[in-house]
């Protein structure tokens, strides 16, 4: 499996980005932020830091 990022501008009025931001950021943080702190108490944390990566096959 590869993942393909893409980048694109977002051309705008001040406030229309700022409020893009936000409606984006509403929805997503909290998501990240909980999927982070799940991570992070998973026994097999440290080895997964050690290594540089998270396996794609996680059972727990």
């Amino acid at each position: 499996m590869s993942v393909i990022t893409i980048q694109s501008p977002l051309f705008g009025e001040e406030n229309s980005l700022r409020l893009f931001w936000e409606l984006m950021a509403d929805k997503k943080i909290p998501l990240i932020n909980q999927l982070l702190e799940q991570l992070g108490k998973h026994p097999h944390f440290e080895t997964w830091l050690q290594k540089g990566e998270v396996p794609k096959d996680i059972q727990d």
